[in-house]
């Protein structure tokens, strides 16, 4: 009999454990109408700025003199690469598709699907949010890019307004965006594996990848794309936390003399 009543629990066990592991993902993330609206309305809204002032507004006269360029952005000026310039856009390709493949590829079954929902909004929103600050800060800033430098007046690269909008690197910011955002959801969907950490070296590896490419083709400046590595990092990991469900990241305002201080309290793994 006592043989039997264990067995009898082994299998209840068993059967339990079972049924805990069939049951469908649970969502990290919380959607809502209060998240959302904020972070799509900035990105609108700098996407926007940057269509209105493409003519006129974001545009600097060149020949341009890289004599008033720092030092650690002088030897890029003048240089242009189109085989670089390709490569860049392949790279920058991969780095957006893998980790939206990813997110795609465990949300395959119906039952599993709802839980991963939020895990592409996030992925889609840190892209359409570093993408819609670059666009606003591109026409601010106006910065001629590298490949503009030692051109003769006349050159048709000399007419095009996008090739004032070297400051900051949007291949970069967006790949570090994407690639730390789904580096974040990893590690929530599996906080005890050793892996996770290695997923957000492979983010910040892809996204370095695409910044040297982008200064090899003469598209930007080194610190056009550091400058994208840390907008790209900063979104990448602000937006997942502005989605937790359990409330990761916080806003507050503490009184100070002069007024007041609005502090982001961000929780991280």
């Amino acid at each position: 009999m006592r043989e039997r009543g264990r067995l009898a629990a082994l299998a209840v066990l068993a059967i339990a454990s079972a049924a805990h592991a069939a049951e469908p993902p649970k969502p990290i993330y919380g959607l809502g109408w209060r998240t959302e609206v904020p972070i799509l309305a900035t990105a609108a809204g700098g996407l926007l700025v940057s269509k209105v002032a493409v003519d006129g507004i974001g545009r600097d006269p060149c020949p341009c003199d890289a004599s008033g360029i720092n030092s650690l952005d002088r030897d890029t000026a003048g240089r242009r690469d189109d085989g670089a310039h390709r490569a860049s856009n392949v790279a920058n390709a991969v780095t957006l598709g893998v980790p939206l493949g990813l997110v795609l590829l465990e949300a395959r079954s119906r039952e599993r699907r709802p839980a991963y929902v939020g895990d592409a909004v996030v992925l889609f929103e840190s892209l359409a949010l570093v993408e819609g600050i670059d666009a606003a800060v591109k026409v601010a800033a106006r910065r001629p890019r590298p490949l503009l430098y030692g051109l003769t007046p006349g050159d048709p690269e000399l007419a095009r307004a996008d090739n004032y909008r070297s400051f900051f690197s949007a291949h970069t910011a967006s790949a570090f965006a994407v690639g730390m955002a789904y580096a974040r959801t990893y590690s929530l969907r599996h906080p005890e594996s050793r892996s996770r950490w290695m997923v957000y070296a492979a983010a910040a590896v892809g996204g370095a990848a695409v910044g040297t490419l982008r200064v090899a083709a003469g598209d930007h400046f080194p610190t056009d794309v550091l400058a994208g590595a840390v907008a790209g990092t900063t979104v990448g990991l602000a937006v997942p936390a502005f989605h937790r469900t359990r409330g990761s990241a916080r806003v507050s305002v503490v009184p100070t003399r002069a007024g007041a201080t609005a502090c982001v309290a961000l929780a991280l793994p």
